[in-house]
Parts: structure tokens; C-alpha cells; sequence
């Protein structure tokens, strides 16, 4: 069936309308609240001086020009352009970890959408870029109000599977977004460690404002097993069975120290970094994120 026709059908139309009904609830109840945007003066830049006249707004007087002409001016701004945000979702097997409806992919994807609806309510422009084996399927940035439904749609029409290259897929995106952007990558970065940050930075290096939502489940922070278990990688199929008593102190010290690695690199990169755990409320996390990066104290 071709991706035209699995976006037609009646239970993927019915899953991306509950899609952007969680993202405009999420988005308009709880996040609105932070009232400015966190993402405003991405655009902005300076056009012009004019005289100072009164009334004006004293936070944009050129204090420096007064000092050189003891003369008040006034520094206008215009919009360049729409902000181009790129929301790169990871869709590969090992994300469709979790009970039916609630895995990582869906946590993802519900992600994906409130911030996709939160920058068209600014009036900027999202789009979203989907990887896994297959490679990268972009729907280009637009600020058309059906930009939510073409993402939703994409989100809910893609099922995680096979393995992903993460590092080739962000140097993919990198060349695509051909001028200043938002990037948001949205995975749980389970990788080699290096060529992943190398690909990250790649993206700063290209001036991107570079946003990093490491999504998991608690299984993966708590690793609460008991008794003899089969595990299986999800991504390679191999299976191994072992008694998790005596791997459980193993695991923990060699998954926190993969957390801290990707977090110490992301803040030597001035790159946002924030774990999401998928049991937590998605408006709770997002909307802590967002409140920090307005104050300037995300990363």
C-alpha cells in the first residue's frame, strides 16, 4: 500500500485527530501559561535607528550610539523569517519499547505534535523528520494551519522498526536544513556515544539551535526484574537469558554512565539536553523544559 493510502485510512485518521487533540490540550492548558514564547527572538534582527520618541520603550534605547552623538535613539527590529523548527523523530524498533500505546514511540510522537502545535501558534513553521532503516522521511517546515495534520498524520502512519543510524540520519538533516533553525531531536540514543555527538555538534557547528529530548522507560532507568529473564534486542532480534540478580549493579553503573556521557557532551556543546521518562506526564516535562528555557536556564 503506498504512504498516500496508509495516510487515508479511517483508523490512521482517527488516531492523528486524537494526536493533535493531545497536543492542543497540552499546549493551550498547561503550557500556555508560560505566556511568552520560548523560542522568541530566534528570528529577530536588527533593521534600523530612529529618534527617540516619548513613550517608547526605554529596554531598546542604543546606549552605546548615545554615548558617541549624547543623542537618544531607538533600535527597530523586523522579522527575518518564520523560525524553521526541524522535529526529528527517532523511529526505529528499539522505541517501540513499552505496553501498546504507551511506548517510547507514542510518548515520541505525542511529543513531537505539542511542540509542532506550540510553534504554529507562534507562527513559525515545524516540520518533522522520521528515521529508522528505511532512512529519512522529511515533511518540509510550513506554517499552513494543515502543517499539524501532516504531521500527525506522518507520526501515526510510521511504526518503529528496524535499525536505525543515527549519526547518517542528523548529518542528513543537517544538510537539509539549509538555513538557521531549531532542530529538536527527539530518540532515546541508544548508540555509540561518539559519532552521535559528533553528528549533534555537526549541527551546532551549522548554527542550529539544537534541542535534545532523550526519551525512556523506567524499565531502562530502574531494571526492575526479579527472576531468570529472556531479553531480546529489539533492534537485532538476539536473545540471551540471564538471571538479572546478578547483572542488575553491571547495568545500572554502565546505563548511568551513558546518560551522563550524552549529558556532559550535550552541555560542552550548548546543546539542551533532558531525559523524559515515559510514565511521567508529558505536560509536566515539557512544560518544565520550556519554563527553563525561557529563563535561560535550560541545558
Amino acid at each position: 500500500m503506498s504512504r498516500a493510502q496508509d495516510l487515508i485510512q479511517p483508523d490512521v485518521i482517527a488516531r492523528a485527530s486524537r494526536l493533535e487533540l493531545v497536543a492542543r490540550e497540552t499546549v493551550e492548558g498547561f503550557i500556555s501559561g508560560l505566556h511568552r514564547s520560548p523560542f522568541h527572538g530566534l528570528s529577530v534582527e536588527f533593521s534600523q535607528h530612529r529618534n527617540y520618541a516619548y513613550g517608547d520603550d526605554l529596554k531598546h534605547l542604543d546606549w552605546k550610539v548615545f554615548g558617541k552623538t549624547d543623542r537618544f535613539y531607538i533600535k527597530e527590529y523586523e522579522k527575518e523569517t518564520n523560525v524553521r523548527v526541524y522535529i526529528a523523530v527517532d523511529a526505529s524498533r528499539s522505541m517501540a519499547y513499552g505496553p501498546p500505546g504507551a511506548t517510547k514511540y507514542d510518548y515520541a510522537s505525542r511529543l513531537a505534535a505539542c511542540l509542532a502545535y506550540l510553534m504554529l501558534r507562534q507562527q513559525d513553521a515545524p516540520g518533522l523528520a522520521l528515521f529508522n532503516a528505511a532512512g529519512l522521511r522529511l515533511t518540509p517546515p510550513r506554517t499552513s494551519a494543515a502543517q499539524i495534520h501532516n504531521i500527525a498524520h506522518a507520526l501515526v502512519a510510521c511504526a518503529p522498526e528496524g535499525l536505525t543510524d543515527l549519526p547518517s540520519a542528523l548529518t542528513r538533516l543537517a544538510a537539509e536544513a539549509h538555513q538557521k533553525s531549531v532542530v529538536v531531536v527527539i530518540s532515546d540514543f541508544f548508540a555509540q556515544i561518539e559519532p552521535v555527538v559528533a553528528a549533534l555538534r555537526e549541527l551546532r557547528q551549522r548554527r542550529h539551535d539544537t534541542i535534545v529530548f532523550q526519551v525512556i522507560d523506567a524499565d531502562e532507568t530502574e531494571f526492575p526484574f526479579h527472576h531468570l529473564t529472556r531479553f531480546c534486542d529489539m533492534e537485532t532480534t538476539r536473545r540471551v537469558l540471564v538471571e538479572p540478580h546478578f547483572l542488575r549493579a553491571s547495568y545500572m553503573r554502565e546505563f548511568g554512565s551513558f546518560m551522563e556521557t550524552l549529558r556532559t557532551e550535550c552541555l560542552n556543546a550548548r546543546i539542551d539536553h533532558r531525559t523524559l521518562v515515559t510514565r511521567e506526564p508529558l505536560s509536566v516535562g515539557l512544560a518544565s523544559y520550556l519554563a527553563s528555557r525561557r529563563s535561560g536556564g535550560a541545558r
